[in-house]
């Protein structure tokens, strides 16, 4: 995302073929990022709509993103534009 030449947001998105949901594409979003001082503007509302239009467009039929439980603000934020937390998920580093 960008404002006057300046880089003020960004995500990561994968479009993921599935097996469940009637063979639904998924959109899988992560790393969803604002400046700093750019938050608290709308920006990350924007960004959030537009990366689900676009995905709609592209037959997505499944919306999901991944987000640290302790970062109960973002939670919150996810929460007010209709996402669902639904699952918890677990992770192994090797």
């Amino acid at each position: 995302m960008e404002q006057k030449g300046d880089i003020i947001g960004c995500y990561q998105i994968m479009s993921l073929p599935h097996l469940s949901f009637k063979g639904f594409s998924r959109a899988q979003i992560e790393s969803v990022r604002i400046r700093s001082d750019m938050r608290e503007l709308g920006f990350g509302t924007q960004l959030i709509r537009h990366t689900i239009e676009k995905r709609r467009e592209r037959g997505c039929g499944i919306f999901q993103l991944t987000n640290n439980k302790e970062r109960t603000e973002a939670n919150k934020f996810y929460g007010k534009l209709g996402l669902i937390a639904s699952h918890d998920g677990y992770k192994f580093f090797s």
